[in-house]
């Protein structure tokens, strides 16, 4: 269903109000200073019904374009891919075309892109796997009189492909907006459809929708266009289609239609080319998207864009205007100048200066447009402009910094256009843009701008693809038009880098209206990151487990220098190892889809166990990226170790670290040093530099976490050695100095890497060396369950539950009154022990905590344990499982269909940090049912119950649900069906 909806608009004035950069100010004291005219594909578009479009030869098998195996830019990542071209699109369609209209985006693995008529993806490294007539692809929606202006993007939070195309036709006064979204994040997937009757009545004329901007929040979809009537194409208003997500699932979105400009009281005529916000992560409050417009002026020397926030976008939507005052960075008078280029007289028509395009990420609006400027060295030509507004005021918007991508690194007196923008998770800003002048053909050109850059300010443009000839092309009418648009966006895959897509100057062929010709390419540019550690652990004598992380999309993995595996993985088992043998192993940072890697590795050397026993085993061993020289001065972890370094003046060298913490006796050469009693065969370590042993003074923190039966822990002691040959020495009798924190010790001071080991002075005993302490639901009691690797005079063990979140612990049981908790004494060699509490009621939480006593009477707690005892929905319950999860993951529910319970499982990955979780149920339609929960979590697989009620505990309907499940920036969502 699709209606208008109208609303009275009160201005109150202000007589103090003021011209400032920030805030609201009335919209009469200024003027929206474009042209309207219609887009290069809606003149396309006519130009074909009258004839007047030269015919192309279609034929039904086309050979993919070549991938170019050289990288135009050094911060391309893979190759530049040679995408559809003027004779590929005239193929498919059966006619010529211009201007291509260049749209395209990103998936996890694909790069999807259409021009004016045709559509194609492609896996990332460049093979393509699908190139078809637009109107071919939405044959499921019938379109008549062809397509034009397609845009696209990747729904990053649903993981989805969006596509949109406008039909329009004045003799029927027929328009549509055609709708797909991809069933999976694979365009080779099924698509669902939907089409929108965009032709709306504005001040008494039938009008139709043109140059359309398409953006997404985590609630809805939102296509703007400009409105321009059947029989004169003069431009009335501006229009927004807020859609939810009902399509989404195979049902229909439902549609509202709103004017804008009228809900702010700006009047028709205004707000030409609204650009709405491709947004990531979650809005502030209630709002739904903003919506972003160029061109206003005071008719002074101040230009200003327009911000129009629109909140409660699938309820009640409200419209918020602000204009942000840019300064005189326009010329009014002269408008944008058209471009020259190489090889002839003939310029290229670079557009105007609306709006196109606009992203808005963690509080930043970020918008593109062509201006030309009135001074300075871009002044009289075309030049791509960027801003960046701040929204975390939403009643104050404010101009954080601005700035001209000039182009005047590519040659002397460019002229630049068509830009469009992105950010990443880093808040790096990434700008695509068209380049020409005299000197050079039109080419595409990218640029970025990072937090190390002066505000306003780019970096160095770089090449996507220089032209390769001149360019003229008009058919029967007189622009020489380039764009509409370009495109660039952030792998979702990683969230860090970018592809960009664009148009060239192709060689020229001759046909009717001019023999210049265009063609695309696209290309994924930044950094590939080296990983942030290797490590390894479950080291036996032929096997081991690795696990490595970082934020690069992919990894390669080699061992002893031969690949052993590719890929999204963070975790690899090695099996078939030889005993006693050292292995090498690389981890890299690896492209996403692509056969591409990072520049620097982390290697990791890993010995097995022998064939017998080993009285000190590696538990686990790591490995850090390279600290480059004069480095290190933070701390850093050797992940995993319990090993952290700081360099106070810096590293003397290049160099990477590896720590390997041990479980087991050291050994000792010779008599301890003087005044020490016992080593701690709890742990001890080995840590080396690769640039060898003296790489600078440095500071080590060691972490005791869980060593048990210390009496004193300010009286701990570290000892050193050069090798399992040497005598221990205490570290202070090397000069160094200790610091205490319980549970970890730091030592500074030091300038050579060896080993470690813990020791103790006097009686201050090491008993019980526990390794794990867990716990799990049985037949509706819980079973805790321990381990200890050797014990020293312990006499049992007392079981504690607290009930007030560990704040008070009461007394269950103890190795007096219960036989199975008592302890074993003296033995150096496992036990496992295990307790079950069945006074326990649902619906509640409790801790648990395990205390040994030593013969001497001395009682060491160990860390506790949280159990929570479902009782109904909305009671969360950990799974212990023997694994931690990998990925975000969530799992079929059960059962499925349901009525009236259900249990949604799902798994949280091993962070550093515990981090925010947001599971959330939604109908089909994209509204919100039932915030199941909101809340930091620990790694871990978890499962909660709905009982099919909403925020209010009200029953829901029989129906289809999502169960929407947000781990960070990763969103993965499962369907439920209710039957009643």
């Amino acid at each position: 269903m699709q209606w208008f909806k109208k609303r009275h608009v009160f201005i109150v004035f202000l007589a103090a109000f003021m011209l400032s950069n920030t805030g609201f100010i009335y919209p009469q004291n200024l003027k929206q200073n474009i042209k309207p005219t219609i887009s290069g594909g809606a003149a396309y578009i006519e130009a074909l019904h009258k004839g007047l479009v030269p015919k192309a030869l279609k034929t039904s098998n086309q050979t993919a374009p070549e991938t170019q195996q050289t990288r135009v830019s050094t911060n391309i990542i893979g190759s530049v891919v040679s995408s559809i071209n003027f004779e590929q699109d005239g193929s498919n369609t059966g006619y010529y075309h211009i201007p291509p209209d260049n749209a395209g985006c990103a998936g996890p693995s694909h790069f999807l892109l259409a021009v004016n008529v045709s559509i194609e993806w492609y896996t990332k490294s460049g093979t393509r796997q699908q190139s078809e007539d637009l109107t071919d692809f939405f044959s499921a929606t019938s379109p008549t009189y062809g397509l034009f202006d397609p845009k696209v993007l990747y729904d990053q939070y649903n993981e989805r492909y969006v596509v949109i195309a406008l039909e329009k036709d004045a003799n029927s006064q027929t328009s549509n907006i055609h709708i797909a979204v991809s069933q999976s994040n694979d365009p080779n997937g099924s698509w669902y459809f939907q089409k929108i009757n965009s032709v709306i009545n504005i001040d008494g004329e039938d009008c139709w929708a043109d140059f359309p901007g398409l953006g997404v929040s985590n609630q809805a979809l939102y296509i703007t266009c400009n409105m321009f009537d059947f029989s004169s194409n003069s431009f009335h208003s501006a229009r927004l289609w807020i859609l939810d997500k009902g399509l989404y699932s195979g049902g229909s979105s439902t549609v509202n239609v709103y004017a804008p400009s009228d809900e702010v009281g700006n009047g028709s005529n205004q707000s030409f080319t609204l650009q709405p916000a491709h947004a990531y992560g979650s809005l502030p409050g209630n709002v739904g998207t903003f919506l972003f417009d160029t061109g206003w002026y005071d008719g002074s020397n101040n230009d200003y864009v327009e911000v129009i926030r629109v909140d409660d976008p699938l309820g009640s939507p409200s419209f918020s205007q602000s204009f942000i005052n840019l300064g005189d960075i326009h010329d009014n008078s002269a408008g944008v100048p058209d471009a020259p280029q190489q090889g002839t007289a003939d310029k290229i028509d670079f557009g105007d200066n609306r709006a196109q395009s606009c992203v808005w990420r963690d509080n930043r609006l970020l918008g593109a447009f062509t201006v030309n400027p009135v001074s300075g060295t871009d002044a009289g030509q075309a030049t791509a402009h960027w801003i960046d507004i701040n929204t975390s005021d939403l009643s104050n918007l404010a101009l954080t910094q601005q700035g001209n991508i000039g182009g005047e690194d590519i040659a002397t007196g460019t002229y630049t256009s068509y830009p469009s923008i992105a950010v990443n998770q880093d808040g790096d800003v990434a700008i695509g843009f068209s380049a020409s002048a005299s000197t050079i053909y039109a080419g595409s050109y990218f640029t970025m701008h990072t937090d190390d850059d002066a505000s306003g300010t780019v970096e160095t443009s770089q090449t996507l693809q220089s032209g390769v000839d001149y360019y003229y092309r008009v058919f029967n009418g007189t622009r020489n038009r380039w764009g509409d648009y370009s495109s660039i966006c952030v792998d979702p895959a990683d969230d860090l880098n970018f592809w960009v897509f664009n148009q060239y100057a192709w060689t020229r062929g001759s046909s009717s209206g001019g023999d210049g010709r265009w063609a695309t390419s696209f290309a994924n540019f930044g950094t590939i990151e080296t990983p942030q550690y290797l490590k390894a652990d479950q080291i036996t004598s032929t096997s081991l487990q690795l696990h490595w992380d970082g934020r690069s999309a992919e990894f390669r993995l080699l061992q002893d220098g031969n690949e052993i595996y590719a890929g999204s993985d963070t975790a690899y088992s090695v099996t078939g190892l030889s005993a006693n043998t050292s292995y090498t192993f690389q981890i890299y940072g690896k492209a996403s889809g692509q056969n591409v890697y990072s520049s620097e590795n982390i290697s990791l050397q890993v010995t097995t166990e022998p064939s017998g026993t080993n009285d000190n085993p590696t538990e686990t061993i790591a490995s850090t990226p390279t600290v480059p020289s004069g480095g290190g001065t933070s701390e850093f972890a050797v992940e995993g170790t319990g090993v952290w370094l700081t360099f106070p003046s810096g590293t003397s060298v290049s160099t990477s670290f590896t720590a390997a913490k041990k479980t087991g006796d050291p050994g000792i050469v010779g008599s301890l040093p003087s005044g020490i009693s016992k080593i701690a065969t709890d742990r001890n370590w080995t840590v080396t530099a690769s640039a060898g042993s003296d790489v600078g003074t440095y500071n080590i923190r060691f972490d005791l976490s869980g060593m048990t039966g210390i009496e004193n822990f300010n009286t701990l002691k570290i000892l050193k050695r050069d090798d399992a040959s040497s005598a221990w020495v205490k570290v202070e009798d090397l000069g160094a100095t200790y610091s205490y924190n319980d549970p970890y010790i730091t030592v500074s001071g030091l300038s050579s890497f060896s080993d470690f080991a813990v020791a103790s002075t006097g009686d201050n005993s090491l008993p019980v060396e526990l390794t794990s302490f867990s716990a799990h639901l049985q037949n509706g009691f819980v079973v805790l369950s321990w381990r200890t690797e050797s014990e020293v005079e312990n006499l049992g063990f007392i079981i504690e539950r607290s009930e007030d979140g560990g704040k008070h612990y009461l007394e269950l049981d103890d190795f007096n009154s219960f036989p199975d908790l008592k302890g074993a004494g003296n033995i150096s060699y496992a036990r496992n022990y295990s307790y079950t509490d069945s006074t326990i009621e649902a619906g509640k939480t409790y801790w648990y905590r395990l205390c040994d006593v030593s013969i001497n009477g001395k009682r060491t707690e160990h860390d506790p344990i949280s159990v929570v005892i479902e009782k109904q929905e909305g009671a969360l319950k950990q799974i212990f499982a023997q694994r931690i999860p990998k990925s975000v993951e969530i799992y079929p529910n059960f059962p499925n269909p349901f009525n009236p319970l259900t249990n949604i499982r799902f798994a949280i990955p091993e962070s550093e940090h515990s981090i925010w979780v947001q599971l959330t149920i939604y109908d089909l339609n994209g509204r919100k049912v039932k915030t199941l929960i909101n809340r930091k979590l620990n790694a871990g697989i978890y499962s909660i119950r709905w009982d099919a009620t909403n925020e209010s505990n009200n029953k829901v309907g029989s129906g289809m649900y999502l169960s929407v499940l947000k781990v960070g920036h990763v969103i993965k969502t499962g369907k439920m069906l209710l039957m009643k």
